[in-house]
């Protein structure tokens, strides 16, 4: 659900999204930034065990026949755990309101809209959208990136699991680019909550370039790749948290020669 609705917001302009699908989905996207328990905790109720379920397992799973006949697919869903999907689709769709100008002062809505959603509420719309709340989820989502490209560093080391680590960079950078486009959309508002996403997403991104170029998928890695070089052009070289220095530029630009010379190849 969460992967549909984050896709949902990337078209939201050409499939008309309206502002009261925009309030009605916000409700399910806050459940997910709920605060979570580490599977290492004790499950005290069963509902404590299905929310395990659904803030610590991803769908990631290669089709049975591949197990059979031992060869090498890609899996065809993958989705991230909801402690990455949910503050991307959330901060994805408060994206879409600070766009339409509807997060200046969420105080002065006096009314929901007759279409929106009935499971959701006047005053659970109002603190959703509040300048305390947003802080929380942002700050929440931050947090989480170092942590995710940390598992694509675990993949990559341990068991040189190129495509899983891809798949761990790629939600990172995601979730990066999410903090950073609301960013953009606020007009530096919450600046200070999320300060070092910029950096994250150049790394993030030049990372699953470089574990694309090493499944010879030098498409993917292109995109990856230039992406990097291109986000890379707005932040500063000093050593501030948003500071990418030129090692890591010219790396992401090496990429992208590596990954043109592959295509260059394969084409050939």
């Amino acid at each position: 659900m969460e992967r549909l609705i984050a896709t949902l917001t990337y078209a939201a302009t050409q499939i008309k999204l309206s502002d009261d699908d925009i309030f009605s989905l916000l409700r399910i996207s806050n459940a997910a930034v709920r605060p979570t328990k580490s599977p290492n905790q004790t499950m005290l109720s069963e509902n404590d065990r299905y929310q395990l379920i659904e803030n610590h397992f991803e769908l990631y799973r290669k089709p049975l026949y591949a197990v059979f006949v031992d060869i090498e697919v890609e899996p065809p869903l993958k989705v991230a755990k909801e402690l990455y999907m949910g503050p991307i689709v959330h901060v994805r769709l408060l994206t879409l309101l600070a766009e339409k100008k509807l997060l200046a002062d969420p105080a002065k809505i006096s009314q929901l809209p007759s279409s929106i959603s009935t499971q959701m509420t006047l005053p659970q719309l109002k603190q959703i959208c509040s300048p305390n709340s947003i802080r929380k989820v942002l700050n929440l989502s931050r947090k989480r990136l170092p942590e995710r490209r940390e598992v694509g560093h675990k993949r990559f080391r341990k068991g040189n699991d190129l495509e899983h680590a891809c798949f761990a960079y790629k939600t990172a950078a995601e979730l990066a680019g999410a903090l950073v486009t609301f960013n953009k959309a606020t007009r530096g508002l919450y600046q200070e909550e999320i300060s070092g996403a910029g950096r994250e997403q150049v790394l993030c991104l030049g990372n699953a370039a470089e574990m694309a170029i090493g499944q010879g998928l030098y498409d993917r890695a292109l995109c990856f790749a230039t992406a990097a070089v291109q986000c890379a052009e707005s932040l500063p070289t000093d050593d501030s948290p948003d500071g990418v220095d030129n090692s890591i530029r010219d790396k992401n630009r090496r990429r992208v020669a590596r990954a043109m010379a592959g295509i260059s190849q394969e084409i050939s």
